[in-house]
């Protein structure tokens, strides 16, 4: 165990309105991009016990429920 807190948000969505939002992001940190939401889309995530978030919905709602989950303080372990 790292000792390092992890809150895992997981957004599930229609393929298409995911990668739209994708393209139509800017200056932001992360490294998706269309191309790569269509390779983790071919490939199994398996059991996840991470919180799911309905990404069908609008930008700002998604937002709010992933900061009330990490509000909840629901940390899991992790095993590196």
């Amino acid at each position: 165990h790292a000792g390092v807190p992890f809150i895992g948000l997981w957004i599930d969505g229609p393929p298409e309105m995911l990668a739209r939002r994708l393209r139509e992001r800017a200056t932001d940190a992360s490294d998706a991009t269309p191309e790569v939401l269509r390779l983790q889309l071919r490939s199994e995530a398996g059991q996840l016990d991470w919180h799911r978030l309905d990404g069908s919905l609008d930008v700002d709602s998604v937002l709010q429920h992933a900061e009330g989950r990490c509000r909840e303080g629901q940390v899991q372990s992790v095993e590196l």
